[in-house]
């Protein structure tokens, strides 16, 4: 169900948010024709989501980083920079570092948006020129001092891409370089310990490699066997276990002491591929991206580990980026669009029986004066009620707080709207309705 405009940003950077009708899914925000390059919830809390933006061909500049409410998808804070291409969250939930099209590396308050550092294009003076350079992934330390970040380029047209890995320090800003391997374009640190696992190898060859983080020395090289490129890499948030996916449509688990294969896992289907992929918190399941022929083939699963049966799929939501709130109740994709699910069948996450079961009429609509809101059942005893414009500009306040009975009745006087249309959004802890209104 489409809701409302938001805010036009400028030139080619139109939010849209809408509210979603299925019982899993929360809310979207559409950022096309940018991209959302990937969507993270800070470490500390399920509520708040950072979101980096990247620009579309026609405007570079059209990047943005944003804290978002993760209930609600408002902005919380903005800041405009050119196309950001990765980010990374800090494990104390206080700085964001983001990696941009400009060559440019940032880091930034996560409460406040406030730039505290940028890195430039002088600063990382052993840069190779090449077609299509870029950095293309970013990561902190686990105890928040230096951020990683891989940089790739190709020689010339028919190379194979290269890598240059970089640590930079925080505290003194020195920055140390090692040119590596082909293809080490996505790079991840162990959540318990300071273990730097990236992709390298060709098409052909593909690999995962463990990296000394102070010396960005490759320790091990292990060849997955798995054909084609590998398009995501994942790590246990127990340390215990790396995923890896790949273009030739298999998922692979691995053990992160010996790198040995712990399991394969494939749905067997043709012209199929697997993309972004990440555990849940409880190290029981993997959510994974699958992309097909045709858009009605791009899925995601919930895969329970033990037993490889897919326990829950969302359809449309083969994503640039998947990530799992802390306590494994919510789920975020992310590409041109930034969706919020509750999370399926994880275990010591969301149940079906957790939504309320409410019959809610709003009368009468059209309406040319009060407005009439019926709730029965209501077993969640306390909602809030707002109202927005056409255009998504927040108007009023309806109702907050609590049910005086399970069957409940809220009056409401819209003489000082304007004719127009309007939606009305009401939220309780497991309950979300939105309504569209007309004044007459």
């Amino acid at each position: 169900m489409k809701t409302f405009l938001l805010s036009s940003l400028f030139t080619f950077f139109v939010i849209i948010q809408i509210a979603l009708s299925q019982s899993d899914s929360i809310w979207m925000k559409v950022y096309y024709p940018n991209t959302a390059i990937a969507a993270k919830f800070t470490n500390q809390d399920t509520q708040r989501i950072v979101v980096g933006i990247k620009g579309n061909s026609f405007n570079g500049d059209s990047g943005a980083v944003q804290l978002l409410d993760a209930l609600t998808g408002n902005i919380i804070w903005q800041q405009l920079t050119r196309s950001t291409l990765a980010i990374d969250i800090s494990n104390d939930s206080s700085l964001v570092a983001t990696a941009h099209a400009d060559t440019t590396i940032r880091i930034w308050d996560l409460n406040t948006g406030q730039l505290k550092k940028t890195y430039n294009r002088v600063l990382f003076d052993t840069l190779d020129e090449g077609l299509y350079a870029k950095f293309t992934s970013i990561c902190f330390s686990n105890n928040g001092r230096y951020v990683y970040t891989a940089y790739n380029y190709y020689p010339s047209l028919y190379n194979f891409n290269k890598t240059n890995l970089f640590r930079i320090d925080l505290q003194n800003d020195s920055i140390i370089h090692k040119l590596t391997y082909d293809n080490q374009e996505i790079i991840k640190m162990s959540p318990t310990s300071d273990t730097l696992i990236s992709t390298v190898g060709r098409y052909s060859y593909p690999a995962i490699a463990k990296i000394n983080p102070n010396t960005l020395q490759l320790d091990t090289i292990l060849y997955v066997g798995q054909g084609g490129l590998l398009t995501d890499i994942a790590i246990s948030p127990n340390g215990n276990y790396i995923a890896t996916s790949s273009e030739n449509g298999t998922v692979k688990i691995w053990n992160m002491s010996d790198l040995s294969l712990s399991k394969t896992f494939s749905t067997n289907e043709e012209s199929v591929y697997y993309g972004n992929i990440t555990f849940s918190n409880n190290n029981l399941y993997l959510i994974l991206a699958k992309r097909g022929r045709s858009i009605n083939d791009w899925v995601s699963y919930i895969i329970k580990i033990d037993n490889d049966s897919i326990v829950y799929e969302y359809n449309y939501s083969a994503s640039d980026d998947i990530e799992i709130s802390t306590d494994d109740q919510y789920i975020v994709f992310s590409d041109e669009f930034v969706k919020l699910y509750y999370s399926r069948n994880i275990s010591g996450a969301y149940r079906e029986q957790q939504y309320d079961e409410i019959n809610s009429i709003l009368y009468p609509n059209p309406t040319t004066g009060f407005l009439n809101f019926e709730f029965d059942k209501f077993t969640n005893n306390s909602i809030k009620i707002v109202i927005y414009s056409e255009d998504g500009k927040f108007i009023d306040k309806i109702y907050e707080g609590r049910f005086l009975s399970e069957n409940f009745n809220i009056k409401w006087n819209t003489s000082h709207l304007d004719k127009g249309i309007y939606f009305i959004v009401a939220k309780g802890k497991n309950y979300s309705q939105t309504y569209k209104l007309v004044k007459e």
